[in-house]
């Protein structure tokens, strides 16, 4: 039966990332609540299916855990690149501001492209060749 094996169990848990001590503890758990059951409770067939309801149960969880975990790390991931693409975009445009203030840029074909290069320059500290 499942619930008498460790080894079974500590596969079974370790398989949804659950370590050896910890399946071995969830076993142990498994053991005192077969023997701590009411006196009527015993030998029925709820105390076989003990065992694999309490498996299930932490399989669960964990995965629900993982989801969870995997969600969070998906929504923080967007928000920070959100983030960032808008302080580039709002430095970008500060920078272009201030340089055409400033009489860096004019607005005649050639040196435009030049002034742009120069942005890019101060803004993500690239060489430029022009």
């Amino acid at each position: 039966m499942l619930g008498s094996n460790p080894g079974v169990v500590s596969l079974m848990l370790s398989s949804v990332g659950l370590n050896t001590t910890g399946a071995l503890r969830v076993w142990t758990i498994l053991q005192r609540l077969r023997t701590s059951l009411p006196e009527r409770w015993k030998g029925h067939r709820f105390q076989k299916l003990l065992p694999v309801v309490v498996v299930v149960a932490v399989v669960v969880v964990v995965v629900v855990v993982v989801v969870v975990v995997v969600v969070v790390v998906v929504v923080v991931v967007v928000v920070v690149v959100q983030v960032v693409l808008v302080e580039v975009v709002v430095v970008v445009v500060v920078v272009a501001v201030v340089a055409a203030a400033a009489g860096g840029c004019s607005t005649s074909g050639s040196s435009n492209s030049i002034c742009t290069a120069y942005m890019f320059k101060l803004v993500f500290n690239v060489k430029c060749t022009f």
